[in-house]
């Protein structure tokens, strides 16, 4: 039985009419960002949110608060979300969970963290034998997933949230859309290949309700079900700047519609103003600039024709305490701001001016610079069996105007591509609050960490702002991202 790595996991055709139930972590941060920056501000609406969440399904909270523990003060409270295709109030018999996610908030380390459950996960679910995770949902609703959760992962849970995404492109568009940088172009034909059809090109670019949603819930990769779940964490970490910027008074008109939707699309125990203070009051005590994230993995065996996730007790184990102990990325142990020479840094130097690349790849850069009518850099040198795939010239919206830009996708030997990209856009929601910024070869970087990994580092030059993205999975090194950025030259 092949044991399942981030890179090499087969991807699996989707269950019919479930893909989009998989974008949960968007209205997870909607409810801590929203509740947060409204806290002593909007006290009357929020009562009436949490009053319109009571009624949604008030047997469903019922029967689930036994498997509830009582929170603490200064203690960690954990909550249960839970993502089905069943409206509030329905019967949750025949409903589909493909969503479960375990989410932290823990005043004594000030940190946010997620725990993604695969919905094929293989359990003991008390009363009906083996089966898939997602199969409790449709047994016994949220009270057999809380109980079935608990028993998997050794986790007292404190609340929890049933979420239904029928409002998800309806959120989406009412912020304007979501800037997200696209890794690669993603493309299907469903005419063709009787998937859903997307078609969304490579790059940063600000995608409405329904190209994000196709995005999230995209699967037909190298890595199935597993990419999708990291994809997801991106497009989460990417929201959170904008849904920051939404809840605020200058913009109370959208921030009130926003969570209108939010309030008729989810059934909770949080459905009472004196538990939403308590939430808010917890969210207010965290850093929210960072939310550190895990899931568990497993080896994906075709058992009697259907396909599980089957993880070991160590595989869970692991997980478990990824989730409780989060990560940190290097700059919280040593000063971020200072200098340090690109031998130490990167494994190359920053300095050098010389490109060793093949003359095909300079000259497909220069056609790319000629075509986007913007200065470019290109990585002097490549290694590691790193690779190009496309090059594109585009204009980005922003806002009201739209800005020249230019990708180039890289590919990496284990299958995931990473970006070079260039946009006249120095307010772009991508570039704000960098984890660390250090000044290597005259020259300031700004570094942005996914838990301990270094995601993308950026820098400007003139009106226009340049990065180098990692993988989805995050494949490339740190010290191969520095040396990508800080060995970057002009392009001839």
């Amino acid at each position: 039985m092949p044991t399942y790595t981030r890179y090499t996991a087969g991807g699996r055709r989707a269950a019919p009419g479930g893909l989009w139930l998989r974008v949960t972590k968007t209205f997870v941060l909607a409810l801590v960002v929203f509740m947060a920056a409204s806290a002593g501000a909007l006290t009357g609406f929020l009562e009436r949110t949490a009053a319109q969440v009571g009624r949604n399904d008030p047997r469903e909270v019922q029967a689930a608060r036994p498997q509830l523990a009582a929170s603490k003060p200064g203690k960690p409270l954990d909550i249960l979300i839970l993502g089905s295709d069943r409206r509030a109030g329905q019967p949750y018999l025949g409903a589909r969970s493909d969503t479960l996610l375990l989410v932290r908030l823990d005043p004594k380390s000030g940190s946010i963290s997620m725990l993604s459950v695969p919905r094929d996960l293989l359990v003991d679910i008390p009363g009906y034998g083996q089966n898939k995770i997602n199969a409790a949902y449709s047994l016994g609703g949220a009270k057999l997933s809380l109980e079935v959760t608990k028993q998997l992962l050794g986790v007292p849970i404190n609340d929890f949230v049933d979420i239904n995404f029928a409002g998800f492109e309806q959120v989406i568009n009412k912020l304007g859309g979501a800037y997200l940088m696209i890794d690669r172009r993603y493309y299907n034909n469903t005419a063709i290949t009787d998937y859903a059809s997307i078609d969304i090109e490579p790059g940063y670019q600000r995608l409405n309700g329904s190209q994000a949603l196709d995005w999230v819930r995209f699967r037909h990769d190298q890595n199935g079900d597993f990419t999708r779940i990291v994809r997801q964490q991106i497009f989460l970490r990417e929201m959170k700047r904008e849904l920051a910027g939404s809840a605020s008074l200058t913009s109370l008109p959208q921030f009130l519609s926003v969570m209108s939707i939010l309030s008729h699309n989810v059934t909770s125990d949080i459905s009472s103003l004196g538990k939403l203070y308590r939430v808010v009051s917890l969210a207010l005590q965290l850093d929210t600039t960072h939310i550190y994230q895990t899931h568990i993995t497993g080896s994906t065996p075709t058992i009697n024709g259907i396909s599980y996730v089957v993880a070991t007790p160590q595989e869970v184990r692991l997980a478990v305490h990824q989730f409780l102990h989060p990560a940190h990325a290097p700059h919280h142990a040593a000063s971020a701001g200072g200098s340090k020479s690109a031998g130490a840094a990167s494994g190359g130097s920053a300095t050098r001016h010389t490109i060793t690349d093949s003359p095909y790849h300079v000259a497909e850069w220069t056609a790319l610079q000629r075509r986007a009518r913007l200065p470019l850099f290109m990585p002097a040198a490549l290694s590691g069996g790193l690779g190009y795939d496309q090059f594109r010239a585009y204009h980005a919206a922003t806002g009201s105007s739209r800005v020249r830009a230019a990708v180039v996708v890289g590919t990496a030997p284990q299958g995931g591509y990473w970006d070079v990209q260039a946009i006249a856009w120095t307010a772009a929601p991508i570039l704000a609050s960098p984890d660390a910024t250090r000044t290597i070869g005259g020259r300031s970087f700004s570094l942005y960490y996914d838990g301990a990994e270094l995601h993308m580092v950026a820098w400007r030059v003139g009106g226009v702002e340049y990065w180098v993205s990692n993988t989805l999975d995050d494949e490339l090194s740190n010290r191969q991202m520095l040396a990508l950025a800080t060995g970057s030259v002009r392009v001839p």
